[in-house]
């Protein structure tokens, strides 16, 4: 669990900014300190780090590259802040980073902690389920999900191969949650955390974002997918931005043609891909 946030800092700008951040920190849960000494001025990781604090609970944030290149080889979750003075830096694969501390929420510094720790994150609550990021042990319960007939009879299966499909899990988690910071999620029972099916949102470069979902049989007709749907086009639109949202979907799979209709969108088009035809459902909204 994230505990602290530890700024490192050559900038003087950046360190005011970094002391007027801690009490906001503190209301929040989170222990800020800020820094007097650099992990480059120390021979080990112990000497620099203040007795208070452990490296397991900690996220680190600096505006220097060599401060975070050494922080990152010794293992610390590592955000850079770039600064009126350091734009021209190069952070190699340091993969997040931050501007105006002001403006950085709490939960936004704990997302970028779970994400160096590989937990999921939670995207959103509804009445019974949480919707979350997918992990490499959910594999198993989307083969259970998807072995129906009748899951994949309107869309892609998983892989036959469940290594393949581990991996594709693994580079999916990276490349696009860690791009993207959305994605096709898990949704889970509140009561039991049982998989009960995913959806969420893909960016599609021709598009935009297209909604998709699949509930398991046993949860069908019960108003899960329309429940979880609703929330999601909300997210979509107050969280990420949004102001629109596609759904493609086979005018076969009348299940699906009148979720979409129960949630507002409206049939825009029919197109052809891939050798299928499919109707274009929107959500649209003035932008925010």
């Amino acid at each position: 669990m994230l505990k602290n946030i530890l700024f490192i800092l050559q900038n003087p700008e950046a360190e005011k900014e970094a002391q007027s951040t801690i009490p906001y920190l503190a209301q929040n849960g989170l222990n800020g300190l800020l820094s007097a000494t650099k992990p480059s001025g120390c021979g080990r990781m112990e000497e620099f780090l203040p007795a208070e604090i452990q490296l397991a609970e900690t996220l680190f944030v600096t505006d220097s590259p060599q401060e975070a290149s050494i922080l990152q080889e010794a293992g610390c979750c590592v955000a850079a802040l770039y600064t009126t003075t350091n734009r021209q830096e190069v952070f190699g694969d340091i993969p997040y980073a931050l501007e105006e501390l002001g403006e950085v929420e709490a939960a936004y510094y704990r997302r970028l902690y779970d994400r160096h720790q590989g937990n999921p994150w939670e995207i959103l609550q509804t009445a019974r389920c949480i919707v979350r990021e997918i992990t490499v042990e959910d594999v198993d319960a989307l083969y259970r999900i998807y072995k129906e007939p009748s899951v994949t009879r309107y869309m892609e299966n998983l892989y036959d191969d469940r290594e393949e499909e581990l991996v594709y899990t693994r580079n999916y988690i990276k490349q696009v949650y860690g791009f993207y910071g959305y994605g096709m999620w898990l949704v889970t029972r509140k009561d039991t955390k049982e998989v009960i099916g995913r959806a969420g949102l893909e960016y599609k470069e021709d598009t935009g974002p297209e909604m998709g979902y699949v509930i398991a049989v046993p949860y069908q007709r019960q108003g899960y997918a329309r429940e979880v749907c609703e929330a999601i086009l909300q997210y979509g639109r107050e969280v990420l931005g949004f102001d629109k949202i596609l759904s493609y979907v086979e005018p076969e799979n009348k299940a699906s043609v009148n979720l979409c209709l129960k949630l507002g969108m409206k049939c825009i088009r029919t197109v052809s891909q891939a050798g299928k035809e499919y109707v274009v459902f929107q959500k649209s909204w003035e932008k925010l």
